[in-house]
């Protein structure tokens, strides 16, 4: 009898429970962006206002563990959460301009807790989704499918070797894919990066490796035009043997060719703790924080590359003190023909969005935007580019669950 007792109250207690986290997702508030600064900091207490509204939540989803902006035709956002039971599920929703979305218009993808997300774009005329499947009898598998209708488009072998993580940058006729595969006595961090192109050849997805390609970091795919892209990596050595941090690049081509690493010759005197690279028609644009911020000592360098002749060329590097904050990843946005870099800054706890305007010709520092609260990360930003206005996805507490929002950066705009 108190057996049964106490498996009612403990089944009670934990329905209860499941009931007061929902509770706390729908009516747990948080100040997005326009909060009233407590500190006194000269940066925080002019900011331009930012727009954000929060990811809605369902009673079928315990949680949210990721919210991805999906680069496709028709824009859209894409949550990737846990049910109840502890089952895998993505809510994905077409976005209306302003960023207007519902939890009605709410649709549910069942991909399994097999499938790994690599990312989006668009292939020809379909909004597509790039996923990576398979067992160890089949090995992994590359799967194209339609976004809005969850059918299988094209699917192809990736090799013998399992994939750990990966990471798709899209082009029209397929995707270039940066990833690490599964490996007996090396931790994840110090597994090397390699790529691959996956190309719709007719109708036929075809798979071309990089064999001799192997990078020791996380690069960064920037297209060239249709048949090259250039891939950049901090090199910075292995967790047990650190190295003097050193950026590297190396292209890549759909003819199967790639040129030899090459070293960016950048004046590196401390750590990084963070950086960021994009490609448009002023060049490549480089961006990374050197030194401790933490401790106020650390500075913001961009500098503009010129890729020319299998060469890489410095041709500025302009640099800003970062005075009275910790920073984080920067983050780049903006078109081909304009870009503009939005660095999160802490002050006393409090956050704000810093925001520098960056052309062929240099770097000038703007209004900083929003206050936020603490314990508010930044997790991605991305371009719209019919409100030709910047977003950025950004995570917070609300109770004890981690929710997600959208904020549109209203005061940063194309203008022709």
């Amino acid at each position: 009898m108190i057996f049964k007792n106490f498996n009612f109250i403990w089944k009670f207690s934990k329905l209860l429970s499941n009931y007061l986290i929902l509770g706390q997702i729908l009516s747990g508030c948080v100040n997005f962006g326009n909060k009233e600064p407590i500190s006194n900091w000269a940066e925080i207490r002019n900011v331009d206002d930012v727009t954000c509204q929060k990811w809605p939540h369902t009673s079928d989803v315990l949680r949210y563990e990721n919210l991805l902006f999906m680069d496709v035709k028709n824009r859209a956002l894409l949550g990737a959460g846990i049910t109840r039971d502890g089952r895998k599920v993505q809510k994905y929703i077409a976005v209306t301009k302003g960023f207007a979305f519902e939890s009605a218009k709410l649709m549910t993808l069942n991909w399994g807790s097999r499938f790994q997300f690599l990312g989006s774009g668009k292939l020809f005329s379909n909004d597509v989704v790039y996923l990576k499947t398979g067992t160890k009898k089949t090995g992994p598998i590359l799967q194209i499918r339609d976004l809005t209708k969850n059918t299988v488009l094209q699917s192809a072998k990736l090799g013998s070797k399992d994939i750990a993580e990966g990471r798709v940058y899209p082009k029209s006729d397929g995707a270039w894919l940066i990833y690490k595969e599964e490996q007996k006595d090396i931790a994840l961090e110090d597994a090397n990066s390699k790529v691959m192109l996956a190309l719709l050849d007719g109708n036929k997805l075809k798979i071309k490796k990089f064999n001799g390609f192997s990078a020791r970091g996380e690069p960064v795919v920037l297209p060239i035009n249709m048949k090259r892209a250039l891939t950049i990596w901090l090199d910075v050595g292995t967790s047990d043997r650190r190295s003097n941090p050193v950026f590297k690049v190396r292209e890549v081509g759909v003819n199967g060719l790639m040129t030899r690493e090459r070293v960016v010759r950048l004046p590196i005197n401390g750590q990084i703790e963070s950086w960021s690279a994009t490609a448009g028609d002023e060049g490549i644009f480089l961006a990374w924080i050197e030194g401790d911020s933490l401790l106020g000592d650390a500075v913001l360098r961009v500098a503009r590359l010129e890729w020319y002749q299998n060469q890489v060329n410095t041709k500025w590097i302009k640099e800003v003190r970062l005075e009275n904050s910790h920073v984080a990843q920067p983050f780049w946005v903006g078109p081909d023909a304009k870009k503009w870099l939005i660095l999160p800054k802490w002050s006393d706890h409090e956050i704000t969005l810093g925001r520098l305007d960056v052309s062929a010709l240099g770097i000038k520092v703007q209004k900083n935007m929003g206050v936020f609260d603490p314990g508010t990360a930044f997790e991605s930003a991305f371009w719209v580019n019919d409100q030709r206005s910047p977003g950025i996805i950004m995570s917070y507490r609300a109770g004890i669950i981690r929710s997600w929002a959208v904020c549109t950066l209203d005061s940063i705009k194309l203008v022709e």
